[in-house]
């Protein structure tokens, strides 16, 4: 079963990833510095240098012994494995001294304009950062193709930096969420206005609740920058703090972008809303001339269907002609009296 089926169920249920076979874990080991990068397998324990940055790749976190061998080899608690193989857990970093311990949420809009959850943890270490997501999703390969340029900074960049770059990744991930909700949104307030359905309601209801994920995903990582630029740890280097601040900044204007988008959703339940009263009214509008055209109708043949046997007009030939046109007449001046109105 794929993972990202799994999470299309917004709820907070504790979820083991260690229950579904999702793929055979896959661990890649770049290391790099200004002038050097390069690209390892995993088959032994890693050897941390001081003159390089080690960054860890693991995709498919499966029940394997892989990841076990790798915490031991590191020194990591095995608590924080336990965290990294358990989804649904909200955004959040905890502080081992030796390491840092992230947990994120990414997002990105799969088929049917269906937003996608994949948790992402981080481990930020001495010259080294490891990373985790449970599928094979491609979030992480804009960082490495800066990698692979030896003129960009992120080359002469520690590892705090390098975590930096993947936490700001997974913000981009939101932002690009939203770009694409927001247009579903302008092509959704179209369809509400040429078709007030209840299916496009519905739609729009979805929408709600979409971004109400999203908020719920996002609003953590204010603390988590907050706690990486307050920490005393020595893994965070004191150049990194202007970076973490503008990462403060970037948080706050996608909280300001969801809350518009959130208005925008109001706005188009207003507009639905008004929709359907002016649908009712028409549709209250026709009933109420229709009734009135045929009441004057209704009301002379109801006193000639009344049974008396001495009714003079009963006598008369041309009585059933002249009743006719008489309702004729009635339902054309009423017409045209609508008309002059503008009432229809």
């Amino acid at each position: 079963m794929n993972p990202k089926n799994r999470l299309e169920i917004f709820n907070n249920n504790i979820i083991d990833v260690l229950d579904e076979n999702i793929g055979k874990t896959e661990i890649k080991i770049i290391k790099y510095n200004e002038g050097h990068l390069k690209e390892e397998k995993f088959d032994k324990c890693p050897q941390i240098e001081n003159d390089e940055t080690t960054w860890i790749k693991i995709t498919y976190l499966s029940n394997d012994k892989l990841l076990k061998k790798l915490f031991k080899c590191l020194n990591l608690n095995e608590y924080v494995l336990k965290n990294v193989l358990t989804l649904d857990y909200i955004p959040d970093i905890e502080d081992y001294k030796d390491y840092l311990y992230i947990m994120l949420t990414a997002f990105y809009i799969q088929e049917k304009s269906k937003i996608e959850r994949l948790q992402v943890s981080i481990i930020l270490g001495k010259n080294f950062v490891i990373s985790f997501h449970q599928d094979d999703a491609e979030i992480f390969n804009s960082v490495m193709n800066r990698l692979q340029i030896q003129e960009h900074h992120i080359r002469r960049k520690e590892a705090d930096y390098l975590a930096y770059t993947l936490i700001d990744t997974v913000l981009d991930s939101h932002i690009i969420t939203l770009k694409e909700l927001e247009g579903e949104l302008s092509k959704a307030s179209e369809d509400i206005m040429d078709d007030p359905s209840t299916d496009n309601f519905r739609q729009i209801h979805t929408y709600r609740a979409e971004l109400d994920k999203i908020r719920y995903y996002v609003l953590p990582l204010q603390q988590i920058m907050n706690s990486m630029e307050l920490t005393e740890s020595p893994l965070i280097n004191q150049s990194t703090n202007t970076f973490l601040k503008n990462f403060q900044s970037h948080v706050a204007q996608v909280i300001d972008r969801i809350d518009t988008l959130s208005n925008r959703i109001t706005e188009i339940r207003d507009i639905y809303n008004s929709s359907m009263s002016r649908r009712l009214d028409e549709i209250v509008r026709v009933l109420t001339v229709v009734t009135v055209l045929f009441a004057p109708g209704t009301f002379i043949v109801g006193i000639y269907g009344m049974n008396f046997q001495f009714m003079p007009e009963l006598g008369q030939p041309l009585a059933y002609p002249i009743v006719l046109i008489i309702n004729f007449v009635i339902v054309i001046s009423l017409l045209l009296f609508f008309r002059k109105r503008n009432w229809i």
